[in-house]
């Protein structure tokens, strides 16, 4: 089987509870990192050190475990293709995860010779945000709870699966809001080349794709306990082959993959018809004002309910 317009799709759940509570899905990336890192493999994937997000290359757990979780702002990638032929070059299994356009570029940079023993896995990607704002963003909660903002996690699973809320961790507070998730979802602050993208289709750049299951028939999955579920594209041979080496780790059930509500895997994002005016704003204006006027944080506090903005620790 080679990358063809069907892919087989899966859903899937890592049979290891804790692992799915570490994890933003249902941990297949765990489970098929595993497989790699018991045959003496290396995987690179994207962390956060800090405040910024880098890929790293890692050959441990320990190390594989950072690349846990969401991450909606671009990595910096210095460097890592370099040691990704090295590794390619040495005949170490490389797994290596990224956005489809990070799996291409991989693909570029090794050119036209075949390595066996690299497998890519891309992620369902419906763009990039700005790193400017990102940073401003980082600045504002800092302000906000008066002291350095030392980690960060997207979609904490403690409010949902679904749930989409940004925690920032100081040394004593905590922030919690879906400011970030919001002007993503608009579509005002993805990078001007997401919204022309050339992966939005079925040929995927990766052995594997890997997304959350968004789709009616995760209702009725016997594995579903509202903590996350993998989606799961097997686009190769390849892929075929870790997919099936994870198997014990995982429970799975092939779907239908017209069922799934992951648009981006198949759909341009349009930018915001007023982004121009959201930008010209955003330099005039304070971070304060465009969370008021271009964000639901302010005018329907929707986290009320459940969440304090600011949480005090220890």
């Amino acid at each position: 089987m080679t990358n063809t317009n069907y892919p087989i799709c899966y859903a899937v759940k890592n049979k290891n509870i804790d692992i799915v509570a570490q994890s933003r899905s249902g941990g297949a990336f765990t489970a098929f990192s595993d497989d790699v890192l018991e045959k003496g493999g290396v995987i690179y994937g994207c962390v956060f050190e800090g405040l910024k997000v880098l890929h790293i290359r890692a050959v441990s757990k320990e190390g594989r475990d950072r690349m846990r979780n969401s991450k909606y702002i671009q990595s910096n990638i210095e460097n890592i293709y370099l040691q990704v032929k090295k590794d390619l070059d040495a005949q170490k299994i490389v797994l290596f995860s990224g956005t489809p356009c990070q799996c291409h570029a991989i693909k570029k940079y090794i050119g036209n010779k075949v390595y066996e023993n690299l497998i890519l896995i891309d992620i369902v990607c419906q763009g990039v945000a700005s790193t400017k704002v990102w940073e401003d963003y980082c600045a504002y909660v800092s302000k906000k709870v008066k002291e350095p903002i030392v980690s960060v996690s997207f979609r904490n699973k403690k409010f949902g699966w679904k749930s989409h809320i940004e925690s920032f961790y100081g040394n004593k507070k905590e922030y919690h809001s879906g400011i970030m998730r919001d002007l993503i979802s608009n579509r005002y602050i993805l990078r001007p080349s997401c919204y022309s993208c050339p992966y939005k289709n079925m040929q995927r750049q990766g052995d594997l794709t890997l997304g959350d299951l968004w789709t009616d028939e995760q209702m009725k999955l016997p594995f579903n306990d509202y903590d996350g579920i993998s989606l799961v594209l097997v686009n190769s041979d390849k892929g075929q082959e870790i997919f099936n080496a994870s198997a014990s780790k995982t429970e799975s059930i092939r779907i239908d993959i017209t069922r799934c509500k992951q648009r981006s895997l198949h759909t341009q994002v349009e930018p915001q018809k007023n982004r121009e005016a959201f930008w010209k704003n955003y330099k005039k204006r304070s971070f304060s004002y465009i969370i008021s006027h271009y964000t639901t944080e302010t005018r329907t506090n929707r986290f009320k309910k459940f969440i304090k903005q600011v949480v005090r620790r220890g």
